[in-house]
């Protein structure tokens, strides 16, 4: 499995679990999952839907979607982040969230994009689907 793969598939399997989680009245006593984060069905699937995407594209024949996707969950989530600053809690009258889970999505945002970093760096031919050393073919 390459990196990128690996990297998309334990973020998604993360983020799926934090959401299936949050359905358990177990882990979720009082609407809060693990006591900590806020949970609603929304946000939930949230979490379900966003990591789903990185489990599929960590199969083998969707390798170059995977870069991609790492990129695109730090964009979704710093959205997640700065949408849960500004509205303290509430957001847009759909699902409330914590400070708890803004800072959860600053993490995922800042890991999300550290790894697209050095994905970049070590490996960019993930994101552009062509080794450096080719030439570009120009019809």
């Amino acid at each position: 499995m390459g990196y990128s793969r690996f990297i998309a598939f334990i973020l998604g399997l993360v983020v799926v679990a934090a959401g299936v989680l949050g359905f358990i009245d177990y882990f979720s006593p009082g609407g809060q999952l693990f006591g900590v984060f806020q949970v609603s069905m929304i946000n939930d699937i949230f979490h379900i839907v966003t990591g789903f995407i990185g489990m599929v594209v960590a199969i083998p024949s969707r390798r170059r979607y995977a870069a991609w996707y790492i990129l695109e969950m730090g964009v979704v989530y710093a959205a997640a982040t700065i949408i849960g600053f500004v509205y303290d809690g509430n957001i847009f009258g759909l699902t409330t969230i914590n400070l708890n889970d803004t800072l959860l999505h600053a993490g995922i945002t800042l890991f999300a994009f550290s790894m697209s970093i050095l994905i970049l760096l070590n490996q960019p031919q993930a994101y552009t689907g062509m080794r450096l050393s080719e030439e570009p073919q120009y019809r």
